[in-house]
């Protein structure tokens, strides 16, 4: 699978073991104690690709290398923190816009602010596929459609409220 990755022109910083799973496998004859027989050893290989154009080429070259199992496909961004931040100050900007808005409608201004917190985000999706062999002379390269992703925050912000009515 490493020569594979190799060929596809893939540098050795974007695929690290990501462990390796020993089970013992039993034979369970009918009334009788189970007899070990071997073990299953698993191997789980994570791989960062950059084109998602060959995705499906490099699956397809990784299954016929062996790999048969628990392929998982999770899509990310490089640098999601810094799309966050960009989240983050347009929710603030946002919730003061509104928060001008609400207390302008009641006669009174925005104070002070108070306190600013972010709720949680989602992760990113997974998704997982079994790819089984095609037909002969078919194309048998998985498809993979990226799609969009998408980031959200939610903050909610805090301020006094400067009332001006006067009270008699």
């Amino acid at each position: 699978m490493f020569q594979v990755l190799k060929d596809f022109g893939m540098d050795e910083k974007d695929f690290k073991t990501a462990g390796v799973h020993v089970n013992a496998r039993y034979d369970h004859p009918k009334d009788k104690a189970p007899v070990l027989v071997g073990y299953t050893v698993s191997y789980d290989l994570s791989i960062t690709a950059r084109d998602l154009k060959k995705v499906g080429k490099l699956l397809d070259g990784l299954v016929s290398a062996g790999a048969n199992r628990g392929m998982q496909i999770s899509f990310g961004m490089e640098n999601p923190e810094e799309l966050l931040d960009q989240a983050r100050l347009a929710a603030v900007q946002d919730g003061r816009k509104k928060a001008e808005i609400y207390v302008k409608g009641a006669g009174g201004s925005l104070g002070t602010l108070v306190t600013i917190t972010e709720g949680n985000y989602q992760p990113y999706p997974q998704f997982r596929y079994e790819h089984l062999a095609s037909a002969p002379g078919a194309d048998s390269s998985l498809p993979i459609a990226a799609g969009q992703q998408e980031l959200s925050v939610t903050v909610t912000v805090t301020y006094t409220i400067n009332n001006s009515l006067v009270r008699s």
